[in-house]
């Protein structure tokens, strides 16, 4: 009675009883003759037949929710046999911030070679903008039409020179030039020298001529453009030592003589200076010694006899203004100063 009561238990809920289970559980019962074959039997067969309705049950409902979305990965099978769930992932919020840094990356790399792009476009364009300014400012500086100086020549650069325009396959310019410099005869150093004597007077001439074809205001614009020039231009030499040489064209860049330009102001401190030169009371100082007492001497000057080189000094600058505008045809800066600051 124990054995059917139990077997009775368990055909209410064999769709929750495993198979294997039911076996094992009717061999002992046969063994222990609890209970008969056939019973053990037709309830292994409704054990079977009822987990098989309720797996093809299973099948259905899963098929349908499978058109609806994803199946989950299987997890690991536990001991019993069957499959673990797996728990849902926690870190997707950490998933998408990383994923949206991934994607912010390329953009700060885009950024970035555009700044660099940028810089180097602006260096280029700031390039070409300073080599477009020097080449307008040599060509207001009138240095290509300028005459060579020839000043400076000496009868060492007339035989190099002489020795490079003759040189053809053979020994060095400078090695021939050199032997014939240190063997001169007298004869030969006069012919030189006279040589050299002609160059400069022709370049005189010539530098002259040169410099009364353009305006007395050309002259000005060139001689301002140099300035700039020098400024813009001036390259160190390797010795730290050594001063700085404004080169352009392979020459000094020096200002324009021009005996049209008009002379500029001279204040009474000039005057008082040059009155204390004449008198030869400085004679045998330095420069900056002899400054030095004539400015110490100037500002002990009573009023009275500061008045005298005063009245000098605005005599000079009527002279200056009024020349200015006859060269020049306007009005000074000085003036035009003193014009604008008075409205």
């Amino acid at each position: 009675m124990l054995g059917r009561s139990f077997l009775g238990r368990l055909s209410t809920r064999l769709h929750h009883t495993r198979p294997r289970n039911v076996t094992h559980l009717s061999q002992k019962l046969v063994r222990f003759g609890i209970a008969p074959n056939v019973a053990v039997a037709s309830l292994t067969y409704l054990l079977h037949s009822s987990r098989s309705f309720h797996s093809s049950i299973r099948y259905t409902a899963s098929r349908s929710a499978a058109k609806t979305r994803k199946p989950a990965k299987a997890g690991r099978p536990t001991s019993d046999g069957t499959a673990s769930k797996r728990a849902p992932r926690k870190k997707a919020a950490s998933g998408n911030k990383s994923r949206a840094r991934k994607k912010a990356a390329p953009k700060a790399t885009e950024k970035s070679t555009r700044r660099v792009v940028s810089e180097k476009t602006k260096a280029r364009q700031a390039a070409k903008t300073q080599r477009d300014e020097i080449r307008e400012l040599k060509e207001t500086a009138l240095l290509k039409s300028e005459p060579q100086d020839s000043r400076r020549l000496d009868v060492w650069k007339l035989i190099v020179t002489e020795a490079w325009r003759g040189s053809k396959q053979g020994p060095s310019p400078l090695k021939e030039a050199s032997e014939r410099f240190h063997n001169l005869s007298p004869e030969e150093r006069e012919h030189y020298n006279h040589l050299l004597n002609e160059k400069k007077a022709n370049y005189t001439s010539s530098y002259r001529e040169w410099v009364h074809s353009h305006t007395p205001e050309q002259i000005r614009q060139a001689n301002k453009a140099r300035v700039t020039l020098r400024r813009k231009l001036t390259t160190t030499t390797p010795n730290p030592g050594h001063k700085k040489r404004p080169k352009s064209h392979g020459r000094v860049i020096r200002p324009i003589t021009d005996d049209r330009t008009v002379k500029g102001p001279r204040s009474s401190l000039t005057y008082f200076t040059r009155d204390r030169h004449q008198s030869g009371d400085m004679k045998g100082l330095r420069v900056s010694e002899a400054g030095k007492l004539i400015a110490n001497e100037f500002n002990a000057l009573t009023a009275s006899e500061k008045e005298k080189y005063e009245i000098m000094q605005k005599e000079d600058a009527a002279r200056y203004e009024r020349e200015f505008k006859d060269v020049y045809g306007y009005d000074s800066p000085r003036r035009t100063r003193r014009r604008s600051n008075a409205a």
